[in-house]
This record gives C-alpha cells, sequence and structure tokens, in this order.
C-alpha cells in the first residue's frame, strides 16, 4: 500500500519533505499549518526544529522526534521502517500489561513493625 505523511506545525519551522526521493516542501511552516503526502516507497524529512513539528504515519499519529536532537536531518521513513515511530499499538500493550500482572505473584504481608531495627 502507500505510505502516507500529515505534518502541523506547532511553531514556525523550516522543513524539507522528499517524497520517493523528489522535494514536495522546502520552506518554512506556519504555526498551524498542515500538510499531507502519499508516496509509494519513502519520505525523507529534515527540518530545523524537531520539537516544532507533529507527524503522523499512515493516519496514526507518531511519536515526538525530539529524540532525533534539535534539529532533524535527512530523517528516512519508509516501507520497512514507519511503525519504528509509532507508539506499539495499543491492544497488545494492554494485553502484555495483563499478562504481566498475572506473572506477578502476591507478595507476602510484610511482618516487620514500622521502623523495626535489626542488631545493635
Amino acid at each position: 500500500g502507500k505510505l502516507t505523511l500529515n505534518l502541523w506545525a506547532r511553531n514556525p519551522v523550516g522543513v524539507v519533505v522528499l517524497r520517493d526521493g523528489d522535494t514536495v516542501l522546502n520552506r518554512r511552516m506556519e504555526t498551524g499549518e498542515q500538510q499531507r503526502w502519499e508516496a509509494e516507497y519513502r519520505f525523507t524529512l529534515s527540518a530545523d526544529a524537531a520539537a516544532a513539528l507533529s507527524l503522523a504515519i499512515n493516519d496514526r499519529a507518531a511519536l515526538p522526534l525530539t529524540g532525533q536532537g534539535p534539529a532533524i536531518v535527512d530523517l528516512e521513513i519508509n516501507q520497512a521502517n514507519y511503525t519504528q515511530f509509532l507508539p506499539p499499538d495499543s491492544a497488545l500493550l494492554a494485553r502484555r500489561a495483563a499478562d504481566s500482572i498475572a506473572r506477578v505473584a502476591p507478595k507476602p504481608a510484610d511482618s516487620t513493625g514500622e521502623g523495626t531495627v535489626y542488631g545493635d
């Protein structure tokens, strides 16, 4: 299927977007501006302020890009890697949490009184 990219500028930010190797955006986005593209294979994203951008991939909100440092340089989002930019599947996460809770044995009640001192 196709890959879609939505960008929202939270603050003014200089952005370069390549879609399958062709430049589709190379300018400053203004606060509140939104852009959307479809690609066959990949997007390459650069921005001078990672924190100013929110993005969605295939209509799913992506994780913040602030871990990439203050600026983003030639970040490739493609058919093979795009899921790493998305939060883990919430249904899967809920099942994993339920499993881990079920595996934790109940702790025995703490038999020592408050402030008990051992030794001298």
